[in-house]
């Protein structure tokens, strides 16, 4: 995980989570998990074919929102989303996509809080599921091919001492 960005470090995390569970590793390949970090340009296909599927992404949802910056510390927001795709339009496929991964999810607040940053443990004060769609119109993750897209909706609460703000990265 990276020491000098805390939220590719939760980005990080969030894969480890998916990874590090045998039953997601079983049903989505590794060139079917689209990380998009580094150099890495897995998912950049104009069309798709079946061994592209079960396809998972992780992508940031909103901007940093602040919710509140003191003379002593910052408390900021960051949704992270967990998007999977079938490639067909079979729903037990998606129901069983969708039950891995809240399964492999399912220690992510221990894994969040345990997070350090600065040799600061816990800078990750909360986090909090929502709701999510269900739908045969992500035509990005499916690469136009019809089929079921999923999400796991998550938001991280994070909280920095304003020198280690100010001082900013490395």
């Amino acid at each position: 995980m990276s020491a000098t960005n805390p939220l590719a470090a939760v980005h990080t995390a969030l894969w480890k989570l998916l990874t590090d569970n045998a039953a997601f590793r079983a049903l989505v390949p590794t060139g079917c998990r689209i990380k998009n970090v580094g150099t890495a340009t897995a998912g950049e296909k104009r069309a798709a074919q079946a061994a592209d599927f079960p396809a998972t992404l992780i992508e940031p949802v909103d901007g940093l929102a602040v919710a509140d910056w003191t003379n002593t510390d910052g408390h900021i927001k960051k949704r992270f989303r967990v998007k999977v795709a079938t490639g067909n339009r079979q729903i037990d496929d998606a129901m069983e996509l969708e039950w891995v991964v809240f399964c492999a999810m399912s220690a992510w607040e221990t894994t969040m809080t345990a997070l350090s940053w600065r040799g600061h443990t816990g800078y990750v004060k909360h986090v909090g599921i929502y709701e999510h769609e269900e739908t045969l119109k992500e035509r990005d993750l499916t690469r136009l091919e019809t089929g079921w897209a999923t999400v796991w909706d998550g938001e991280v609460w994070m909280f920095f001492a304003r020198t280690d703000i100010v001082v900013g990265p490395g």
